[in-house]
């Protein structure tokens, strides 16, 4: 009776050995045994790692760790929280970023989209590595659709409709290689800077900045400039020239380390500023701002690359070519010309060294004060 209940009809020789086995004998023998079975988790050896990190499915982690024991023991711990905003923090911080995390809203048609706000532009060659371990982290209803730093222009939003055409546009960003979402980076490069005669006699603008002005000495049409008789000859040589370069427009042009021009983007801004007053103010440069003047004496100019606008070519200085135009029979409002499609009459002015790699995501953003000397 004994042995038809205990151990069950079902159990094989091995359980009915075991269970003959006495209680202490069996403890001493077999507990150590059960737990080294455990081991494999918690402290793998050298020899299993390789296997243990396939069998725990981490091996999507293998580009972002050269340790394989860093990898295992940090890659379980971002398994149990897959699908949390924890699990997406851990997953940048593998590939050195960090960010903030924005969900759209559910009243939107496309409500399981997400987008990062990354703290620092990352390297180029980092952008896929982000965006796969961010999408790996994410749980399996979302997506991920852009990744931003420096440049977020957002669509504009003219209803609440969920289903409707309720977006105008689209926000900023571009596709990149080997990335799945959009991409929307842009960096700054201010220069304040003093233009002397050398530069702009070539420009036949060049004026005495403290002396007098005479009619005959201006290149725009005397309503342009703004000022009477009286004030061309109180030394306002600096305001005219300010004037006139302002309505000369161009493009800011992007050259390579053997001067040979990359392409050039139109001006988008060109203005008479003065510093301004307030904190309030559209211009700012170097942590100085400005605002428009009348009758200033600095200029203003700004220009921002599109995306992919030389993309691959090392810009190592960037100068303004005033007066510049795309060639005859090319559409004359285009931002972007390649080197055999633009005009310049005039040499470049206020070149600067920019050194930097252009590509496919990032906006650059050049932007000039010009003081006359």
């Amino acid at each position: 009776m004994v042995e038809s209940l205990l151990p069950p009809r079902s159990a094989t020789a091995v359980d009915k050995a075991l269970d003959l086995t006495a209680a202490k004998r069996r403890s001493d023998k077999l507990h150590p045994a059960i737990d080294a079975i455990g081991e494999k988790w918690t402290d793998p050896g050298p020899e299993l790692l390789d296997a243990m990190i396939s069998e725990a499915k981490l091996d999507i982690l293998r580009p972002y760790f050269d340790d394989l024991a860093a990898l295992f023991h940090e890659g379980i711990r971002w398994q149990r929280v897959h699908g949390l905003v924890r699990a997406i923090h851990t997953g940048l911080a593998f590939a050195g970023a960090s960010g903030r995390l924005e969900i759209n809203p559910t009243r939107r048609r496309y409500w399981n989209g997400w987008q990062i706000g990354l703290d620092d532009r990352p390297a180029l060659a980092n952008l896929g590595k982000i965006s796969r371990i961010a999408e790996a982290s994410d749980p399996f209803r979302n997506d991920l659709e852009r990744v931003f730093h420096g440049h977020d222009v957002r669509a504009g939003e003219f209803s609440y409709s969920r289903w409707g055409s309720a977006l105008y546009s689209a926000h900023s960003g571009a596709k990149v290689s080997g990335s799945n979402p959009l991409w929307s980076l842009g960096r700054t490069h201010e220069f304040p800077i003093e233009l002397t005669e050398t530069e702009l006699a070539p420009l036949d603008i060049w004026l005495a900045p403290t002396g007098n002005a005479r009619w005959i000495d201006l290149k725009l049409p005397s309503k342009d400039i703004g000022m009477s008789w009286a004030e061309l000859d109180a030394g306002n040589g600096a305001t005219v020239m300010a004037k006139t370069l302002v309505g000369m427009h161009g493009y800011a042009a992007f050259y390579d380390r053997s001067g040979q021009m990359i392409g050039a983007r139109r001006m988008k801004a060109a203005a008479v500023v003065h510093p301004a007053l307030g904190s309030s103010f559209p211009y700012e440069v170097d942590g100085t701002g400005y605002e428009p003047a009348k009758t200033g004496k600095l200029v203003y100019v700004e220009a921002m690359t599109g995306f992919g606008n030389g993309a691959g070519r090392h810009a190592a200085t960037v100068g303004l070519l005033f007066e510049a135009r795309p060639r005859a029979g090319l559409p004359q409002a285009r931002n972007w010309l390649e080197p055999e499609e633009i005009e310049a009459p005039f040499p470049p002015v206020g070149v600067q060294v920019l050194g930097i790699d252009l590509d496919d995501a990032t906006r650059e953003r050049v932007k000039w004060a010009i003081r006359f000397v």
